[in-house]
């Protein structure tokens, strides 16, 4: 193959990968672009390697053996449900949302009551983070510290626990 048509076959190999295997991906957003262009070096310095080591240019059977690296070892950097947190930052913006709910501005309670309620929030949270947290090998997607959907199925799911809670446990602590 020649150097441009290998280069284009090859990136056009990856943006079908890409699109069949990441349902979020976005070919336009500036992460993307910016990735795209590091796998378009890639590929070149494929490509001269290939030639430097062989004598002659690379065929078909070589490109797809680097899209299928590809695909192996970089696809998931793509994905826009990879989102790092750390428990603390989850847990800090779960307890902010808490703070800030309407259950809890428009209920009087005393400053020990709000105490309570938010520590509780806050050891149900972190129990709830670290049960989320080392997957079984090959669920990454089910990782909190690196799964957005997982972090927003979560955070979620707390905000309906209090909600429960709060109208069967918490309303007991309100201030007369």
């Amino acid at each position: 193959m020649e150097f441009r048509e290998y280069i284009d076959c090859y990136m056009d190999s990856i943006g079908e990968v890409l699109r069949k295997t990441i349902p979020d991906y976005d070919e336009n957003c500036s992460r993307s672009i910016f990735l795209l262009t590091e796998e378009e070096k890639i590929a070149e310095q494929d490509w001269y390697n290939y030639v430097n080591d062989n004598r002659k240019k690379p065929d078909r059977a070589f490109m797809f053996e680097n899209v299928h690296r590809f695909g192996v070892n970089r696809a998931d950097l793509f994905d826009a449900n990879q989102r790092e947190v750390s428990k603390t930052d989850f847990i800090d913006f779960y307890l902010n949302e808490i703070k800030n709910h309407i259950l809890m501005k428009e209920t009087k309670f005393e400053a020990e009551d709000r105490t309570f309620i938010m520590d509780r929030e806050k050891y149900i949270a972190i129990k709830k983070y670290d049960e989320r947290t080392n997957p079984v090998t090959g669920y990454d997607e089910l990782n909190i510290t690196t799964s957005k959907k997982t972090q927003e199925w979560l955070l979620q799911a707390l905000i309906l626990r209090f909600e429960r809670d709060f109208g069967s446990f918490y309303i007991g602590l309100q201030a007369r």
